[in-house]
């Protein structure tokens, strides 16, 4: 019995070196991103790629309002917290000012990049006077003021007015490379102004203005080490903004303050869930057997579970989630009950041997049904689902082995009898059994047209809620400030996209442009989008336009002639001049160079590159004006597609809900066949029929009630299921007065609505809806298999052999 403890702790110390290892690597991680626990679109690649790429907008970006106090001391308190971002090894960019966006080495790099092609890249307004250049008479109006615009602007350009071309005067004497780059560079928000001295700032509605800065996080937000250290650096700029401007209002907006909500929830309701149970476990354990230390033998064999857990599941899954953390703390309140059932038998049985061998083939049978509960949700392709799946079954699997290895040789004197078990003797010979004696099949028989009954009920009245809020509800501040913040910069929290695909880079490019012209053509555009296209113009598009300086501007004795000439320059340098034009014909800007420059700053995400064999780009949909007309003309281009990325996660978790209703039905089959084999037939219905039952019970409430029903209330259903299981296998095979068998189940039972009950409390409504469905379900299945809990003879072959 010894040594089997000693195999026990060392492969304890094994699994704490594993998991020392894994964290001292990097390799351990845990996170708090909720996208990470959704499943994934199937048999659609494109538009897996594009849901994964809109959740990802914006995630670093956070951004900073300043308004009240004055002028002077806003600015000092903008200073301030750029100073303390920028110091902070959790941010890589702060743009306080418009020269922040970019570094001086970018700057360089934007210059020349533009102008190497300003013969094929034009701003909007010089492409539409060239198109009237090249399609008016000479001699109309519309030509002479076409002509004007390029005139006027070559010659503000010689006298100094304005020389930011990236090049002599003569190679762009028209200023076609400073004209196009001013357009180019999308702007981060339409409210968004710049003032003279280069800071950014925001005018609302009563005329108010508002100081703006952006930062942007190094790593991922979602990273707990990452939004702890993001979150310290806000708190302490923050500080500092409010010493130099104490009357100003603050506003920060960015996803790491949600991250950082999350983490808080998560951490607290760890602490509550993990604290609360032990504190009750402990108090019920004294209760129940008069020493400590069957709790703390308990506790370290849970302890040896968990680890296991966590190990296994940071393999399997290269990190944890902090949602599967807060799950996992409640397993505390399942696993010990294997702990307490060997306990509870050395009250009758004080040899340890023995107690382990009575309690051997009911503990396996009720550890089968509950890994075969959860073993079917890790088949689903639902991240969130099997890394629950997986931590909650290695849990079980770990607080058995401890079970099974530890507490033989470690469990110490038999525990004392006490009034527990006094209670526990009364309530199995005076309690619901008494109301089967001799009546079993018409009881069951009742209570499964009861079954049927309520079933029916809860089908026709259950509301179903398959909504992404499940997995997180804000807090009420933090969505008013984003709002406010959105509404201020005239942008807006839109997950709604289109997706473009093609054989070639040219085909989607094209298809987008022709795409994002007719949604904001009109006086009432279809929708405000934001696309590749708005700062790079197609091959064709540079094509066109050097074709028409070519026809216009740079003809022979064209207006470069002209202005050249007035200018003073001679032949040869005209002519040189002409030579530049003619030897850029073809040198295009390509995508690739285009978005491995800082030109493609802030759109370059926008570009998905070859998914399925065809290349793909978003077009960022940031209002919509008419959802029917924005639907109806997508719907002409069959190589686009409308994405609204939160319809779609709800209609994956629609799916996966009716998956889930099909997989549970699956798993009380497999149950049976199991329990059949130990119970026979009639025994192993009389098994099941109390959880089933307590599941259709608390969906006829919750449909009475008006209560919705989401995929977590049918997790834990099937949690249910393994845990009913369990009390009706250790009622049935312990004797009809055995009452320490009682005594361990309604231990299992307070101990696990301890821990579960406790995630009522929890902020997260997915794991609050978990809660509440388990500690309804747990108080009728504990009721219904006390009722049914008597033994039968068994008439399984196994026995009658």
């Amino acid at each position: 019995m010894k040594m089997r403890a000693v195999i026990w702790l060392l492969g304890v110390i094994a699994l704490g070196a594993i998991l020392a290892a894994l964290a001292s690597t990097g390799r351990l991680s845990v996170r708090t991103d909720l996208m990470a626990l959704l499943p994934k679109p199937q048999h659609d690649a494109l538009v897996n790629a594009t849901v994964q790429r809109m959740a990802t907008f914006g995630q670093r970006r956070v951004t900073v309002l300043l308004s009240g106090d004055s002028r002077a001391h806003r600015r000092r308190a903008i200073q301030a917290m750029a100073t303390v971002l920028t110091a902070s090894p959790a941010f890589d960019q702060v743009i306080a000012r418009a020269d922040d966006a970019l570094g001086a080495g970018q700057r360089s790099d934007l210059d020349q990049l533009y102008f190497a092609h300003r013969f094929h890249l034009l701003a909007p307004a010089d492409a539409r006077a060239l198109a009237t250049l090249a399609k008016a008479p000479a001699a109309s109006a519309a030509a002479r003021h076409a002509r004007e615009h390029f005139t006027n602007r070559a010659q503000s350009r010689l006298y100094g007015l304005g020389v930011n071309g990236g090049g002599r005067f003569i190679d762009d004497p028209f200023g076609l490379a400073d004209a196009y780059q001013r357009t180019a560079l999308p702007n981060p928000a339409p409210n968004l102004r710049i003032a003279g001295d280069g800071t950014f700032y925001v005018v609302g509605p009563q005329g108010h203005r508002a100081d703006v800065m952006f930062a942007q996080t190094r790593h991922n937000p979602f990273s707990l080490a990452s939004e702890s250290q993001a979150s310290a650096a806000l708190a302490k700029a923050r500080a500092a903004a409010h010493a130099a401007a104490p009357a100003a209002t603050i506003r920060i907006s960015g996803v790491v303050r949600h991250a950082a909500v999350a983490a808080q929830r998560a951490k607290f309701e760890m602490s509550v869930i993990g604290t609360g149970s032990l504190i009750g476990i402990v108090l019920l354990m004294f209760w129940a057997f008069g020493r400590v230390r069957p709790f703390v033998l308990s506790l370290t064999a849970v302890g040896g579970g968990i680890l296991l857990a966590v190990v296994v599941t940071d393999l399997v899954f290269g990190g944890i989630h902090m949602l599967t953390l807060v799950f996992g703390t409640s397993l505390v309140g399942v696993s010990i009950d294997y702990c307490l059932h060997f306990f509870a038998q050395r009250l009758a049985t004080p040899d340890p041997a023995t107690a382990l061998a009575r309690v051997r083939r009911p503990v396996l049978l009720g550890l089968t049904t509950s890994v075969i509960a959860y073993g079917g949700m890790v088949i689903a392709p639902f991240p969130g689902l099997r890394q629950i799946a997986v931590f909650t079954a290695t849990g079980l699997i770990g607080g058995w082995l401890g079970m099974w290895l530890l507490l033989p040789g470690a469990g110490g004197p038999a525990p004392r009898p006490g009034r527990a078990l006094r209670l526990a003797a009364l309530w199995r010979s005076h309690g619901p059994a008494r109301l089967a004696a001799g009546h079993e099949r018409v009881l069951v028989a009742a209570l499964s047209a009861l079954a049927l009954v309520l079933g029916g009920f809860a089908l026709w009245q259950l509301s179903p809620d398959d909504s992404v809020r499940v997995l997180y509800n804000p807090p009420a501040q933090l969505v008013k400030t984003d709002r406010e913040v959105a509404r201020l910069l005239g942008a807006t929290l839109s997950t709604h996209a289109i997706v473009v695909s093609g054989g070639t880079t040219a085909r989607v490019l094209a298809t987008e442009q022709q795409l994002t012209d007719r949604l904001e053509a009109g006086a009432r555009p279809a929708a405000d989008v934001r696309a590749i296209t708005d700062a790079y113009p197609p091959v064709a598009r540079q094509q066109r336009n050097y074709a028409r300086l070519a026809q216009t501007l740079y003809a022979p004795h064209g207006a470069l002639t002209q202005v050249l000439q007035s200018a003073g320059f001679k032949p040869p340098q005209i002519a040189a001049a002409r030579h530049a034009f003619v030897a850029a014909k073809g040198r295009t800007l390509s995508l690739a160079d285009w978005l491995s420059s800082p030109a493609s700053l802030g759109l370059r995400g926008l570009w998905l590159g070859r998914v399925n064999g065809a290349d793909a780009a978003i077009v960022r949909i940031d209002r919509i004006h008419d959802a029917a007309r924005l639907k109806q003309i997508v719907a002409q281009y069959p190589h686009a597609e409308y994405i609204d990325s939160v319809a779609r996660i709800s209609s994956l978790l629609s799916h996966y809900r009716r998956l889930a209703t099909w997989l549970l039905g699956l798993e009380y089959i497999l149950a049976w066949l199991v329990l059949w084999r130990a119970f026979g037939a009639r025994g192993a219905l009389a098994l099941l029929l109390p959880p089933a039952l307590a599941s259709i019970a608390v969906l006829a409430i919750f449909a009475a009630t008006g209560a919705t029903f989401a995929l977590f209330n049918l997790v834990a259903l099937i949690l249910l299921l393994g845990l009913g299981a369990d009390y009706g296998i250790f009622l049935r095979t312990a004797p009809a007065d055995h009452a320490p068998a009682m005594l361990a189940v309604g231990l299992s039972v307070a101990t696990t609505l301890l821990a579960f009950g406790l995630l009522g409390v929890s902020h997260t409504p997915a794991l609050h809806e978990f809660g509440l469905t388990l500690a309804l379900g747990l108080t009728f299945t504990f009721l219904l298999a006390s009722l049914l809990g008597r033994p039968v003879p068994d008439t399984s072959p196994s026995q009658q052999e």
